[in-house]
């Protein structure tokens, strides 16, 4: 379970991660595989009344690409994407995580909603600027009133890379250790956060680490499997009573 002191006075937001414990969430095209993993999905949805029909899901290429959905998006997925934005109530949006960051937004005056999938390729693609971009442009919402909350993925512990992809990001966020370079993906997000106008206070992180925590989460970096598994998010509104 995830929470975040940030939406604490929002009982009518609701936002999941599942963990290991639950099995994997990525659907394949291996029918048997697919079957459990369906299975894993629906259990994890019960679980807060919820099922597929009322979820939108993000199909992810690490392209940092945003789109605004709406009810008939209902039970679809949404191709080329890493981050998904809407204004409906019982409307859920999805994505799915092993190391990736996700990041939950929140517009409490307009009631707008966001899920990103930060990615260091998204990150490095803009995506935090264009889900920032996507709700001032659409929804007209101010990003003094953004509240965003930054969840476990692999953290400057774990994420070692090599020159061409630490070229991509700024210095700031480069750590070096013994001629290893590492990035400190957290601070990236929320420094592009900050600079597209969300106030620092409004801005809260897990300091999760998934590697790290190899019995709660799946870990792309550390397990190297021939399958990904990978931890189910979600975010919506309930509607009012």
């Amino acid at each position: 379970m995830i929470r975040f002191k940030i939406f604490k006075k929002f009982p009518d937001l609701i936002y999941k991660l599942s963990t290991k414990q639950q099995g994997s969430m990525k659907v394949t095209k291996n029918s048997k595989e697919n079957k459990l993993v369906l299975k894993n999905r629906q259990g994890f949805l019960s679980r807060f009344s919820l099922r597929e029909h009322f979820i939108v899901k993000a199909k992810l290429d690490h392209s940092g690409l945003v789109k605004v959905v709406n009810q008939k998006s209902c039970g679809k997925w949404i191709k080329n994407i890493d981050g998904l934005i809407c204004g409906n109530k019982n409307l859920y949006l999805s994505l799915t995580v092993a190391d990736c960051f996700p990041v939950f937004f929140f517009d409490p005056e307009k009631k707008i909603i966001g899920l990103a999938h930060a990615s260091w390729r998204a990150i490095s693609r803009d995506l935090i600027a264009r889900m920032v971009g996507a709700m001032k442009n659409r929804f007209f919402c101010l990003p003094k009133n953004i509240l965003v909350g930054i969840g476990p993925g692999i953290r400057k512990c774990h994420f070692e890379v090599q020159k061409d992809v630490a070229s991509k990001f700024s210095q700031n966020f480069l750590i070096k250790r013994k001629k290893r370079l590492f990035i400190d993906l957290p601070l990236a997000i929320k420094t592009e956060l900050i600079k597209n106008g969300l106030l620092p206070q409004n801005i809260e992180e897990l300091k999760e680490c998934t590697y790290c925590l190899r019995n709660k989460y799946f870990s792309y970096r550390r397990e190297k499997p021939r399958e990904l598994k990978v931890m189910m998010v979600i975010i919506g509104l309930k509607k009012e009573n």
